[in-house]
């Protein structure tokens, strides 16, 4: 039996089992509600660009997980 912990909010997620009750982005394992909080962050903050461009994309994501991971 695996136990995870989730980096953002510390939760051990008990049962883990991978992109069913946890995933994994980038190097971070996040519980869904986390990885929810995390998405709605990202697409909000792209919503605001006038155009969408992929590099833009992953710098934000990356500056947002480790600010939620910190």
């Amino acid at each position: 039996m695996i136990t995870v912990t989730c980096d953002a909010c510390k939760k051990t997620i008990p049962n883990a089992v991978k992109d069913k009750n946890y995933t994994t982005i980038l190097d971070k394992n996040l519980c869904l509600p986390c990885k929810e909080e995390l998405e709605n962050s990202v697409s909000g903050q792209m919503a605001k660009k006038p155009r969408y461009l992929l590099k833009e994309y992953k710098k934000i994501l990356a500056q947002t997980l480790n600010k939620m991971c910190s």
